[in-house]
Formats: C-alpha cells, sequence, structure tokens
C-alpha cells in the first residue's frame, strides 16, 4: 500500500504535473523511513515464522536501499537533465524556445516534406516570386523588426508551406469523420508521422472566395459574435503586413464535458496560384503566460484556404485544416469525435453568418464592412 502511494505521489509530480522540485521526492522518502523505522520497533522479529523467514530482514533492508536509490536518481540524474536540457532549448532553440513550441508541429529548418503514416511523401509547392500579396504601400508594423520576430516569420512561412501540402495530399488518403457532401460541409481526417491527428473541413460556402477572405483574416475580433466555437479572439501582436499573432480562448465542447482551452496562434496570409491562405501554428509570447482560468492548448500547423469553386464564381470552396492538442486525460475517441464536431459547427455558424451579411445588401455589404475596418 506504502509503495502504491508513493507511485502515485511521484508520477502526479513530475509527470503529471512537470515539477522541477526535489522535495516532493524528500518527502515520500521520509514517510517510507519513518513507516519502515516505526516496522522495526512494532514488528515481531522473534516469531516463530519470522524467525525461520530470513525474508522478513531482507525486505525492510530493500525497501531502505530502493527508497534512497530512487531519491539519488531524482535529485542526481533527472532533474539537473532536465535542467540541463532547457537550458539547451533556451541557449540554442530561440525559435523553439520563446517561440515556437515544439511537439505538435515539425521543424521548419528541417521541413521538406511531410511524411505520412504510410511513408508517402508530399513536397511543399514553391512560392513564385510574386505569388504573396504585394504591398499595398501602408505598413502594419512600421517598427524595426527584432530577431524574435524573424522567428515569427520563419515559422509563418513554414506553416504555409505545410498548409499547402495539406491542400493538395490526395483525397484517397483521407478517412470520413462527419458529413456527406461538400454542400453540407463534410470532415475527414489523417494521421500525419511525426506531427498526429489533421482534421480536414470541405465545404461550399456562398460568396466569392476574395470576399469570405476578408471577412473573416480583416476581422478577427468579431469571430466571437458569430463562431459558437470561439469565446474569445484577439490580435497580440502584428508582426508584418501578412503575419499577426492572435490571442484565441474556445468554447466548452462536448456538452461541458472539454473545458474552454485558450491558445496562441501565429497566423500568417498568402495567395498561391488563385487560392488564399490563412495558415497558423501554436507559439509563444511575451505578453501572455499562462493563464489560471483555463488549460493552454497548442494548435500544430493548420489554416484556412479559400479556392475558387470549379463551376460557380460567386461561391467558394472551403477548406479547414486543424490540428491540436487539448492537454487534458480524455479518451482519444471522444476527442476526434468532439472535434470533428467544432468543424462542422464552424461551417454552421459561417454559412449562417453570410447568409445574413449578404441579405443586408448583397455581397457587396461584406467588401464595404472590411474596406471600413481596413480605414479604421
Amino acid at each position: 500500500m506504502l509503495s502504491a502511494v508513493r507511485m502515485t505521489i511521484l508520477l502526479l509530480a513530475y509527470g503529471l504535473y512537470r515539477s522541477s522540485k526535489c522535495w516532493v521526492v524528500g518527502f515520500c522518502t521520509a514517510l517510507t523511513c519513518g513507516f519502515l523505522i516505526a516496522k522495526i520497533f512494532i514488528f515481531d522479529f522473534e516469531g516463530t515464522k519470522s524467525s525461520n523467514n530470513p525474508l522478513s530482514y531482507c525486505l525492510i533492508i530493500i525497501s531502505f536501499v530502493l527508497s534512497w536509490s530512487e531519491t539519488w536518481f531524482v535529485d542526481f540524474k533527472m532533474l539537473p537533465a532536465e535542467r540541463k536540457w532547457k537550458s539547451k532549448a533556451a541557449k540554442y532553440g530561440r525559435g523553439y524556445g520563446s517561440t515556437y513550441i515544439g511537439g505538435r508541429g515539425l521543424r521548419p529548418d528541417d521541413l521538406r516534406s511531410i511524411m505520412t503514416e504510410d511513408n508517402t511523401f508530399y513536397s511543399p509547392v514553391d512560392s513564385n516570386e510574386g505569388s504573396d500579396f504585394e504591398d499595398d504601400g501602408t505598413s502594419r508594423s512600421p517598427r524595426q523588426r527584432s530577431a524574435q520576430d524573424n522567428d515569427y516569420i520563419r515559422l509563418a512561412r513554414h506553416a504555409v508551406e505545410v498548409l499547402w501540402a495539406y491542400l493538395h495530399s490526395p483525397d484517397s488518403e483521407w478517412t470520413l469523420e462527419k458529413g456527406a457532401s461538400e454542400e453540407e460541409g463534410v470532415v475527414h481526417s489523417k494521421k500525419v508521422h511525426g506531427v498526429g491527428k489533421v482534421f480536414r473541413l470541405k465545404c461550399y460556402i456562398d460568396i466569392p472566395p476574395q470576399e469570405l477572405y476578408d471577412y473573416i483574416n480583416a476581422k478577427p475580433e468579431e469571430q466571437s459574435d458569430w463562431n459558437t466555437t470561439v469565446k474569445e479572439c484577439r490580435v497580440l501582436q502584428v508582426v508584418d503586413d501578412h503575419s499577426d499573432i492572435l490571442y484565441i480562448v474556445s468554447n466548452e465542447i462536448g456538452g461541458g464535458a472539454i473545458q474552454s482551452r485558450d491558445f496562441i496562434t501565429l497566423r500568417s496570409w498568402v495567395r498561391k496560384n488563385q487560392i488564399l491562405l490563412s495558415a497558423g501554428m501554436g507559439v509563444k509570447h511575451p505578453d501572455m503566460p499562462l493563464q489560471k482560468n483555463y488549460i493552454r492548448g497548442h494548435n500544430g500547423v493548420g489554416g484556412y484556404c479559400y479556392a475558387p469553386h470549379p463551376t460557380d464564381p460567386k461561391k467558394t470552396l472551403f477548406y479547414w485544416f486543424m490540428n491540436t492538442d487539448i492537454k487534458g486525460w480524455f479518451p482519444q475517441k471522444l476527442i476526434d469525435a468532439n472535434l470533428a464536431s467544432v468543424l462542422v459547427d464552424f461551417q454552421r455558424d459561417l454559412t449562417r453568418q453570410v447568409a445574413k451579411v449578404t441579405s443586408k445588401g448583397g455581397q457587396s455589404t461584406l467588401a464595404q464592412a472590411n474596406q471600413g475596418s481596413s480605414e479604421s
């Protein structure tokens, strides 16, 4: 029983909460030693069975040795090694320490293709010169760029490359999760090696790609007004003319089974071959440390794609690719089912909002609203 208690305390402290304090193992060792000392005085070693069984003595000696060996290992091996690796990450990985969150994203310097579970590679399509949005003469970021800004820009380009690769991956490699057709919204998923499960929403929206892009991209703060999956969204920092950093708080999902999470997302937008991309990935930001009211989730590379409808120029073939780690202890099937529902709910909310806005005076209403937002 004492061993089970000791194991539970250590797993909670160093496994779940990732503590770097040595007093936890010290407390467990003191508790174990106290129990063993009390047992030495109370236990009847002169009993008939005990006197003929040397294992009774060996168990106490072994318990002492194991508890102190465990203390030595944690205090002199595990904790110093963790501090050493954290120091290396901060020293050599400025983009991966203060800016980049590893684990569910791939390092941009190392990524030249995306490997799926069946070892199929997708090479990102290179951007032609002038393929991104041209400078309109007004800069959103007039200040001089810092080293961290350059890291953000590098990661933003990486996110665009990965999103472009997702968009052009064959449909045969995506597994149906929810929905039946693009008209109503259909969700697929696939596992990507080194990344995890990526979800894809594919649907048609009754508005041209440029106007839909302008409406969603230009006013992220208004998403909580119509998007039921978002509780709060605001811009933390403008990095350059084509990228910024958002702070997003999600609403509860699964009827409250999964509580609200907050995310910090680096967002970047470009145009490639008549397709508008708004790519994003999770980063760290000095102005938004962990919040006590929310569990900090992490977004892998994902984002929105706005492609022309094959036959109707007044419609958009819309994609949302999502790869997220909501943290916490939940069954994977529960997470997958609820994330698929989040994408479907977003498509429903977006369709309603577009219909609501366009019904007030045609599609030009969106363009006028976005123009007013840009001028302000």
